[in-house]
C-alpha cells in the first residue's frame, strides 16, 4: 500500500515525470548545475540547502556564519559506483548513500543510475568542492538568484506555476512510500533522526532496501508510461 508523504510547509510534491522534464530543460537553457540539483534533492530526498550548499536561512545569522564553510555535497564525498556522503543542515551529520547492490546470483546493480548519470555530465577533472556551482561564475548560488533560475526553467518547461524547488525532495518521499517503504531516514535526514545508531551499517543496509524497492517502482512507472505511449 502507498505511503502518503505530506509536505509539511503545504509544498507540492514534484513527480518524476516532471522532474525529468525540468532537467531536460534546464540542460537545454544551459543550467547543467541546476538539473544536478533537482538530481540531488529528488534522488536522495534532500533539503534544497543542502543540495545547493545555500546557508539555511531560516537559522540565525551566527548559526550561518558557523555552518558557511561545511554546507552543501562536495565532489570529496562522491565515490562514483560506490555511495555519496550527505551532511543534514539540521543535524550536521553524515548519511552514507550507497550506490550500488549485488544481487543473490552475484550482479552488481546501480540504485541510482539517474543520479550518477546526471554527476557524470558536470564531473570536473579536478572533481573537488561543491557539486552544484554557477556555470556564469564557478561559485555557490545565492538563494535569490537560485530562485529566479529555477522559475526561468519551470516556465520554459512549461511547468506548474506553483511547484518550488523543495517539491523535488517531497517528491523523492513520496516516490519511496508509492514504492512501499514508510521508514525513509536512511537517506533523507528528516529531523527525527536524533541518535548515532541510524548511521551504523544496519542504516546502509536499510537505505539499499529502500533503494530496490524504489528502483521497481520506477521500472513500473516507466512500463506503464510505455503502455500509454504504444
Amino acid at each position: 500500500m502507498a505511503i502518503s508523504y505530506e509536505p509539511e510547509d503545504g509544498n507540492r510534491p514534484t513527480s518524476r515525470t516532471e522532474y525529468e522534464r525540468y532537467r531536460d530543460k534546464a540542460r537545454e537553457l544551459g543550467f547543467e548545475s541546476m538539473a544536478t540539483a533537482a538530481a540531488l534533492s529528488f534522488e536522495l530526498v534532500q533539503r534544497v540547502w543542502d543540495a545547493f550548499g545555500i546557508p539555511d536561512p531560516a537559522l540565525p545569522a551566527g548559526a550561518r556564519a558557523r555552518l558557511n564553510k561545511d554546507r552543501g555535497i562536495k565532489w570529496e564525498d562522491y565515490r562514483p559506483g560506490i555511495s555519496i556522503t550527505v551532511r543534514q543542515s539540521k543535524t550536521r551529520k553524515p548519511i552514507t548513500i550507497p550506490l550500488f547492490d549485488v544481487t543473490g546470483e552475484g550482479e552488481r546493480i546501480a540504485l541510482y543510475p539517474e543520479l550518477e548519470e546526471q554527476l557524470s555530465r558536470v564531473r570536473p577533472a579536478q572533481a573537488t568542492g561543491l557539486i552544484v556551482v554557477e556555470e556564469r561564475s564557478g561559485k555557490p548560488y545565492k538563494h535569490r538568484r537560485m530562485s529566479t533560475v529555477h522559475r526561468q526553467i519551470c516556465d520554459a518547461a512549461k511547468l506548474p506555476k506553483e511547484m518550488k524547488f523543495t517539491g523535488f525532495r517531497h517528491g523523492g518521499a513520496t516516490e519511496i512510500g508509492d514504492a512501499g517503504e514508510a521508514d525513509i531516514r536512511s537517506i533523507s535526514g528528516h529531523s527525527q533522526l536524533n541518535t548515532a545508531a541510524i548511521y551504523n551499517k544496519a542504516s546502509q543496509e536499510k537505505a539499499r532496501r529502500i533503494a530496490r524497492l524504489r528502483r521497481e517502482h520506477i521500472a513500473q512507472i516507466n512500463a506503464g508510461e510505455e503502455e500509454l505511449s504504444e
